[in-house]
C-alpha cells in the first residue's frame, strides 16, 4: 500500500489558489499584488523538494552501505518495536532538550 502524501494533493489546491488571488487582486487593484513574491516562493518550494528527494537518495543509499556492518539485529518480535518506539522517544527528547 502506498504512503498517503498529503503534500501531493495540497500542491495543485495551492498553485490554483494563487492563481486565483493574482487575478482577483489584478481585477481589483494592479498594484496590490506582486507577482515576485508568488514566484520566489513557488521557486523555494521546487528547491526544497528538489533537495528533500537529493538527499533521501543520498541517506538512503548510506543506510544500505552501512546495514551490512549492524553490530546486531533485533528481529521483528514485538519486544523489539517496543524498545525501538521507547529509544526513539529519548533520541527526540535528547535532540530538543
Amino acid at each position: 500500500m502506498p504512503d498517503f502524501s498529503p503534500t501531493e494533493y495540497a500542491v495543485p489546491g495551492f498553485v490554483a489558489l494563487v492563481l486565483i488571488e493574482m487575478v482577483w487582486a489584478w481585477r481589483k487593484n494592479r498594484h496590490a499584488y506582486e507577482p515576485r513574491d508568488t514566484l520566489t516562493s513557488l521557486a523555494f518550494g521546487l528547491g526544497s523538494t528538489v533537495s528533500g528527494l537529493l538527499f533521501g537518495g543520498l541517506f538512503f543509499a548510506l543506510y544500505l552501505v552501512l546495514w551490512e556492518y549492524r553490530l546486531f539485529d533485533l528481529g521483528w518480535a514485538w519486544w523489539a518495536w517496543i524498545a525501538c518506539f521507547v529509544l526513539d522517544d529519548l533520541k527526540y527528547y535528547w535532540v530538543h532538550r
